[in-house]
């Protein structure tokens, strides 16, 4: 039988590129993935917009499609509530713009499946990274979030934050329930959660674009990532 895959976008307000964004990853899945069976899985989380009626439309028109509403904002509850549901054996998700080069999900799923990896994500931050079009604030923001983090937890892992990550259905059900974040610091306590409890994570380079047209507010995200590392500091590593 052949194994499942399960790509999750959570969107917010993503009208404009939403319907583009998906046919090239279906493109991607039926030349490169059609030995899985393989879901992409939207998740609206509170959008003002179309987005998720242009998702629902994507969803009748295409069978390996689904549209799933949430009216809370956040990647950490979209993630978390959609992986908790399914069944799959691989749990991935990217971020809808497609910043990361969709290439790297056949390192993400070989690692998974040949190495037996439980997490595999993709980085910004290691020597044959290629990242372009970023500005100088983004780039110095994420390597001194990463040597912070690194630091208070003596982590191994650079980029905690890159939008392209997979797990197996294992780790899944051990880290999601006890995960509490619900927004963009959902990743870091993923990962510090699954280091805390040994789990194997690999990190591959990635080619990476940034998104001049990025909805993350970087200041608010700056200070709800340093109150989580503070909490997790503090509490959340003692569970």
């Amino acid at each position: 039988m052949n194994k499942s895959l399960d790509i999750v976008l959570p969107v917010y307000n993503e009208e404009i590129i939403l319907k583009h964004s998906v046919s090239v990853i279906l493109e991607f899945v039926t030349q490169h993935l059609n030995t899985y069976n393989t879901n992409i899985i939207i998740v609206d989380n509170g959008s003002t917009d179309s987005t998720f009626e242009i998702a629902q439309k994507l969803s009748k028109s295409n069978k390996n499609v689904q549209a799933k509403k949430i009216k809370t904002k956040g990647r950490g509850i979209a993630l978390k509530s959609t992986w908790l549901e399914s069944s799959s054996d691989m749990l991935a998700y990217m971020d809808i713009d497609l910043s990361t080069d969709i290439s790297s999900l056949i390192t993400l799923i070989n690692e998974l499946n040949v190495n037996n990896f439980d997490i595999v994500i993709g980085s910004r931050l290691l020597k044959n990274s290629v990242v372009s079009n970023r500005k100088f604030l983004r780039t110095l923001t994420s390597k001194t979030y990463s040597y912070l983090t690194r630091s208070l937890f003596l982590s191994k892992i650079h980029d905690f934050q890159c939008g392209f990550k997979i797990i197996n259905q294992y780790t899944a059900k051990i880290l999601l329930p006890k995960i509490q974040d619900s927004g963009w610091f959902f990743d870091t306590e993923l990962l510090l959660l699954a280091e805390n409890k040994k789990l194997k994570i690999k990190e591959i380079p990635v080619k990476w674009t940034d998104d001049r047209d990025s909805k993350v507010d970087v200041i608010k995200t700056i200070i709800t990532d340093l109150k989580g590392l503070l909490r997790m500091r503090i509490w959340g590593l003692k569970k």
